[in-house]
């Protein structure tokens, strides 16, 4: 049994770090496919409707917490037993 704590003891992260760090991830793609607007039939005409503001404030938002929750993953330390 000590075998296998040896050899995860040297990854740098733990188990609970990499899963904060995918769902991290998750929320800035989540953050960045909700900020485009909708497409426009007429290129030409820009329509006002397409881009309104609790659309992108979200998406910022969401991109933000997405890489706080990543540093947080990365710099927290491991808890000895």
């Amino acid at each position: 049994m000590k075998k296998q704590n040896e050899s995860f003891d040297k990854f740098a992260l733990t188990k609970r770090s990499y899963f904060t760090i995918v769902g991290g991830i998750v929320l800035i793609i989540i953050g960045l496919l909700i900020m485009p607007g909708e497409a426009s039939v007429d290129r030409s005409v820009f329509d006002k409707d397409m881009m309104f503001g609790s659309k992108l404030t979200l998406s910022v938002i969401l991109i933000i917490l997405g890489f706080i929750i990543n540093l947080i993953a990365i710099f927290a330390q491991k808890k000895e037993i």
